[in-house]
């Protein structure tokens, strides 16, 4: 129940911006969340291109825990 639900986060971007873009009718009438999101995804793309967030947007997979000390000198370099 307290377990984490890791999910992708470009899969998630993708999903913003299909709906942000969404047309229907063929393209001639705009969907009901059309522009909706145009600011949060310019912040988005900001924030994911910025390599202060790499530890939260770019985890690192690591194949042993076996100390705590070798965590953190991976996450820190």
């Amino acid at each position: 129940m307290d377990s984490p639900v890791y999910f992708s986060i470009e899969e998630l971007y993708q999903r913003f911006k299909k709906a942000n873009e969404e047309k229907l009718e063929f393209g001639k009438a705009k969907g009901p969340l059309h522009g909706a999101f145009d600011d949060f995804l310019v912040r988005f793309q900001s924030m994911y291109n910025d390599a202060r967030y790499d530890f939260f947007l770019h985890p690192q997979k690591h194949n042993n825990s076996a100390s705590l000390e070798g965590l953190c000198v991976i996450s820190l370099a």
